[in-house]
């Protein structure tokens, strides 16, 4: 590579410095070509690659030492015969209007990238260099490409490009289609094939003056539009949103509204009927929770009526010859079964309230330990073979502002359940106290070391009536849980439960630790509230 110098001007140059000034130029000249943004390379006239710039690299992955002089090189870059052998014909065949050509090459890491080449022949003469490169990688471009085109025609509203025609005082007076996606000849049973060039008036002698108006706003001013709007033509309500992509041109998105339309005027007898169909729904659901209830309390009642019967012909036939131990004995079973079938009740109207979201809460001040003591003395008197533990820690003495009723089923139903199902030789631990979360907060634990709830039975173990696969013969109606989840909640509180199968259940209950009268009725209007 040279300049051309007028042979007076370099006469005074001697041999070396002329040496010297044409290394020069050559060295910028292939540092130049070497950082070009766009690949760059040359071939010898026997077709081998000689320069390899550092564009050509990045894109194809191979360092020049790799493909400079290696007679393989084509083979590598493009695996193709016949894209090779197209490719190679255009890179030694000049041609002063070529537009490029466009081939997929293999990069080092096997990906594809798609590279347009084109061949500067004449245009650029370096010594050596039989054949020159140049050429951009497109394959993002084409890429997107392919992606809007693929999106044009799968998008399912329609749309459609229009050119805005003019009168000679710049007043829309007609469109013409330039581009239309399937989905617009889906809706509008034209066919691109047969508008795309044609205006709307040529198409349709009767075509309404308003599509031309509304659209023309749109296209002189440039100002996007949202509209819905009844083609005569078609008898179809649209919902259109038209924008202006450059100056006298108009782009719009259209969608078929048509049954949203006629439908409209059914939409209240379609709520009508969902409603209809809820409330039916729920009669079935409370049907069956009906036909669980009745089995289980009446066989929940067997037992206990079943006892007092039996204690009660004990004593009217044995009365005056029964030791007073025996006697005491009978006329405890009559009391504990009189108090069962009186839980069983109560749990069953509490469930009732809760279900109709009609459970009282009616919070006063209460000393916490006091109840948790309270219920435990009942419990063990119910249960006189069973160890149950009471674990009082800090603020478990203090004075809240709680619904003892409540409070009472969620202690009892809580340590029943854990007594019932574990066996009479492990322990029962009731934990109690005040932590201290993002607020202050009453923390009751039960614990038992017992049957455990299975793992695909956790989601619905608060819901009502059920039981616990795994609970054989175990009495019991499946109210417990749900009523103690109830009265949480009616505390703005919230019940967890983690349990393994075989090894027990621990059950815990946040409720806040509102600890002021004056604080009583606020607080019971935000929970009615919730």
């Amino acid at each position: 590579m040279s300049e051309t110098h007028d042979i007076d001007e370099l006469d005074y140059l001697s041999s070396n410095q002329l040496k010297i000034l044409l290394r020069e130029l050559d060295s910028r000249f292939y540092s130049l070509t070497s950082s070009l943004p766009v690949l760059f390379h040359a071939m010898d006239e026997h077709g081998r690659i000689i320069f390899w710039n550092k564009q050509c690299e990045i894109v194809s992955g191979y360092p020049a030492s790799e493909i400079i002089g290696n007679p393989n090189s084509f083979e590598l870059l493009y695996t193709d015969p016949i894209i090779r052998k197209e490719l190679l014909q255009r890179l030694r065949t000049y041609s002063s209007d070529s537009d490029g050509v466009a081939e997929v090459m293999t990069t080092r890491d096997g990906g594809k990238k798609v590279v347009l080449w084109f061949n500067l022949g004449k245009a650029c003469t370096v010594p050596g260099w039989a054949h020159i490169g140049v050429g951009i990688d497109v394959t993002e471009r084409i890429r997107a490409e392919n992606d809007f085109r693929m999106l044009f025609n799968r998008m399912l509203d329609s749309f459609a490009l229009y050119e805005i025609v003019l009168d000679e005082n710049g007043t829309p007076v007609d469109y013409r289609f330039i581009s239309v996606n399937p989905a617009f000849e889906s809706i509008s049973g034209l066919k691109a094939g047969k508008i795309i060039g044609r205006t709307l008036c040529e198409l349709f002698q009767t075509a309404s003056l308003k599509w031309i108006d509304v659209y023309g706003k749109v296209a002189v001013t440039g100002i996007p539009s949202r509209f819905e709007i009844k083609s005569d033509i078609q008898d179809r309500w649209f919902q259109v949103v038209a924008f202006q992509p450059q100056p006298g041109q108009l782009a719009c998105i259209s969608q078929d509204i048509t049954a949203r339309k006629k439908t409209a005027e059914n939409e209240a007898a379609l709520r009508e009927t969902e409603l209809m169909r809820r409330a039916l729904e729920r009669e079935q659901e409370l049907n069956a929770m009906k036909t669980r209830f009745v089995s289980l309390v009446s066989h929940e009642f067997r037992t206990p009526l079943t006892v007092i019967k039996n204690s009660q012909q004990m004593l009217e036939a044995y009365d005056d010859r029964l030791p007073q131990e025996r006697r005491k004995k009978y006329l405890d079973s009559i009391d504990r079964s009189v108090r069962t079938m009186t839980l069983l009740l109560d749990n069953v109207m509490l469930m009732n309230r809760a279900e109709s979201d009609r459970l009282p809460f009616q919070p006063h001040l209460a000393q916490l330990d006091a109840l948790c003591r309270s219920m435990l003395d009942l419990t063990n008197d119910m249960h006189p073979n069973r160890i149950i533990r009471l674990n009082l820690s800090d603020g478990a003495d203090g004075i809240f502002l709680l619904d003892e009723h409540l409070v009472n089923h969620i202690l009892s139903n809580l340590l029943s359940n854990a007594v019932k199902y574990s066996p009479q030789e492990t322990e029962v631990v009731l934990s109690v106290g005040v932590r201290n979360y993002e607020k202050r907060t009453i923390e009751i634990i039960v614990r038992d070391q017992g049957i455990g709830i299975p793992r695909n039975e956790m989601e619905r173990v608060f819901e009502p009536f059920v039981r616990g696969s795994n609970s054989g013969t175990k009495t019991g109606t499946g109210l417990g849980l749900s009523i103690v989840k109830h009265s949480v909640e009616r505390h703005g509180g919230k019940l967890t439960v983690e349990s393994e199968e075989g090894k027990g259940s621990t059950f815990t209950v946040h409720i806040p630790a509102v600890a002021e009268e004056r604080k009583a009725s606020d607080y019971t209007d935000e929970q009615s509230a919730k």
